[in-house]
């Protein structure tokens, strides 16, 4: 037979492994675009060179220049060539590696490109198609495994680590990578990827068993008793399980599972993997977890960790899960095309004039501003919610921390202190009235300090004249 790649087509490069061509390399000169060699090598699957013969072997595709390589899985077809899935090569920090020398020893070299090969390309039967992982997909699977092959069972307190990857950049696929490693290597029992909500479970199943070989077997859980006889059983084909959160933390001592195998159970090297980890519900439900299998190995996933600074009473993702293992943020994935980037137009939802105008009247307890005509305290107030203070609703002014308008916006709606609407001509009290004091002194700043600012004393004081300036109609 004659050989497809003779006279006018030639490989460039091909990598061997026992014997085998699993890597195409197609090469560009210096200043010419790497697009140049993606399209060379979706000609060559036009003429069907890769679908036939010993070419028909190629898993992975590589088209480089010295200044930028691109990496894909053969997508079995020239209409599947999408930029999408075309990946450049990073180190752990997500910075790109351009240069051909660093990509030759880093990603091409032995043993890499034999890992790439044989753990860490997935067939997605579901799709009918073969998927590589990204270069951040892959720190963070193998930090995963290395931490779990490293573990000392019975002092490790439970914290595997977490992986904060933003949303839309492929966690399901780098988790099930994870779970699939670990439990083939035998450095665990159970691998258990726990998710929050039954819908996401069942559609994490789906691809679970769609990323999962002819070989392996992804269990389901049916309800608590289904998934503890799962978890107790000796079997390779009930290793990897996937289930949710809240069924998993019904399995404990008091409820209705025996004893004897929760005991049983908790003597084993169970790994949970928990997606979307930052929520807060499941703080309590893995406390659960933790107490009923001492020897329970977690590891987090999220988009969104929670830190010191954004806990707001929470449990923060390092307290749960401990060392943060990798990181790539929506900073990461917008420039990589692995994220949808944002509009930057602005859309006003109200004119700043109208929110200044609206904290004013409401701080000075007024409708409108004929209600302080002639009264220069008032006009004094007003003038400085119009045209001196700022937007936000904290800000630094020489050094000083001020309020701004949005600090005195009303929450709920605003009717002026002291007085009340007029129905049918009456004068009656407003149902949103607000309690003002009359006096500085008997006001406390929002932060628990009594000494007021020099605006606030003067909304005080105009507040308390216009109330003592209605009571006064009333009377007469």
């Amino acid at each position: 037979a004659v050989n497809p790649l003779a006279g006018d087509r030639r490989g460039d490069v091909l990598l061997l492994i026992n014997g085998m061509p699993l890597f195409h390399i197609e090469l560009k000169r210096s200043r010419v675009d790497v697009s140049e060699a993606v399209f060379q090598l979706k000609r060559y699957m036009h003429e069907g060179i890769f679908a036939k013969g010993i070419f028909s072997m190629v898993q992975i595709f590589v088209a480089m220049t010295p200044e930028k390589t691109l990496y894909f899985a053969n997508p079995g077809s020239e209409d599947r060539f999408l930029e999408e899935f075309q990946f450049h090569w990073a180190d752990f920090n997500n910075e790109e590696i351009h240069d051909w020398r660093r990509v030759a020893t880093e990603l091409l070299n032995i043993p890499m490109a034999h890992q790439l090969i044989g753990y860490y390309t997935i067939a997605d039967d579901k799709d009918q198609t073969l998927k590589v992982l990204r270069s951040y997909q892959y720190y963070a699977t193998n930090k995963i495994c290395d931490v779990t092959h490293n573990t000392n069972w019975d002092g490790h307190e439970h914290k595997g680590g977490y992986i904060w990857h933003t949303t839309g950049s492929g966690k399901t696929m780098t988790s099930f990578k994870s779970a699939q490693l670990i439990a083939n290597s035998g450095d665990a029992d159970k691998v258990v990827f726990l998710m929050d909500r039954i819908e996401l479970s069942t559609q994490s199943l789906d691809e679970y068993r769609g990323f999962a070989g002819e070989d392996e077997t992804v269990q389901d859980t049916q309800n608590t008793v289904i998934l503890a006889s799962k978890l107790d059983s000796t079997s390779n084909d009930d290793r990897l399980i996937v289930t949710s959160i809240q069924k998993m933390a019904n399995i404990k001592p008091g409820a209705n599972i025996d004893a004897a195998l929760i005991e049983r159970v908790g003597k084993k090297r169970l790994v949970f993997i928990i997606d979307e980890c930052h929520r807060s519900v499941f703080g309590e439900m893995l406390m659960s977890i933790k107490r009923t299998f001492p020897r329970a190995l977690l590891f987090g996933f999220t988009g969104t960790p929670v830190f010191e600074e954004n806990a707001h009473n929470e449990i923060t993702t390092g307290t749960l899960f401990g060392d943060m293992l990798h990181k790539y943020t929506i900073a990461n994935g917008i420039p990589d095309g692995n994220v949808l980037g944002f509009d930057p137009y602005r859309e006003t939802t109200y004119e700043d004039e109208e929110l200044r105008e609206k904290a004013a009247f409401c701080q000075l307890g007024i409708h409108s501003l004929d209600e302080i005509e002639g009264d220069e305290e008032a006009m004094e107030v007003y003038n400085r919610f119009m045209h001196e203070m700022q937007m936000p609703d904290t800000y630094t002014e020489n050094g000083e921390t001020k309020h701004g308008v949005e600090h005195y916006l009303p929450k709920k709606g605003c009717a002026p202190p002291g007085r009340g609407s007029r129905h049918h001509g009456q004068v009656r009290p407003s149902e949103q009235e607000p309690e003002v004091p009359c006096h500085p002194r008997h006001a406390e700043h929002p932060g628990g300090n009594s000494i007021l600012s020099h605006l606030q004393v003067a909304i005080l004081v105009t507040q308390c004249r216009h109330r003592l300036r209605q009571q006064h109609r009333q009377h007469r």
